[in-house]
Order: C-alpha cells, then sequence, then structure tokens
C-alpha cells in the first residue's frame, strides 16, 4: 500500500452537553463526550452490554455555529465523522499521558435535525 488512511465513524449518544470554550486568539472549539454499545453473549449464554466512551472535538466554526450551538444536547444521538489524533501531555504529577480525539469533519444530528460538514 502507498498510501495511508485515517478515518473515523460513529454513531452514538451524547454523554453531556458539549463542551464549547473559546481560545486566546478567539477561536471557538466544541468538545463530545459519545457513547457506543455493543452487546454480546458469552459461552454460558450470559448477554452483556459495554459502553465505550469516545472523545470528539470540532475546529469548524461552521459546524459549531449552525449545528453545535443550536441543536446539540446530553442524550442526541449523533453520526461523526473525522479522523484520530493522539496528543500527548504532562499531567499535573508530572506523569506523560496520551489521549486519542476523533477530528470531527462531518456531523449529523440523527434525531431528525441538521447535517453539516466542517469548513
Amino acid at each position: 500500500m502507498t498510501g495511508t488512511f485515517n478515518k473515523t465513524q460513529i454513531l452514538g449518544h451524547l454523554g453531556a452537553d458539549p463542551d464549547i470554550h473559546v481560545t486566546e486568539g478567539g477561536r471557538e472549539i466544541a468538545r463530545l463526550s459519545i457513547a457506543t454499545n455493543e452487546s454480546y453473549t458469552d459461552k454460558a449464554g450470559v448477554k452483556h452490554e459495554r459502553t465505550e466512551w469516545h472523545r470528539a472535538v470540532i475546529f469548524s466554526e461552521g459546524l459549531i455555529t449552525k449545528v453545535v450551538k443550536p441543536y446539540l444536547k446530553s442524550g442526541n444521538r449523533v453520526f461523526v465523522e473525522g479522523s484520530n489524533r493522539t496528543d500527548k501531555y504532562t499531567d499535573k504529577d508530572g506523569v506523560e499521558r496520551y489521549s486519542t480525539d476523533i477530528v470531527v469533519s462531518e456531523l449529523t444530528l440523527v434525531d431528525g435535525k441538521p447535517t453539516a460538514k466542517g469548513k
């Protein structure tokens, strides 16, 4: 394979209202916490459910203005598409840590509201 590919798609529910903050440069950034669920039956026939939490970040002012602020609330079902980005940081105790976010390029509010692409 000559190229690479970094694309993530998830369909889940918002675990909280979007966290929108403004950078020192005046740019808005929205952070989302999205839950996806899977269920499976083990060898003994017992059903289990597992929730996976995903962190997503939106840099697009268009998405934040047109979709995030007016429509997104905790519990909404959303479809997001973007790429994974892992950042390294040092916590308050001096320990190096990593966090992975989905950098959202497209977002659809599945509960019947607008669809938008980041610009």
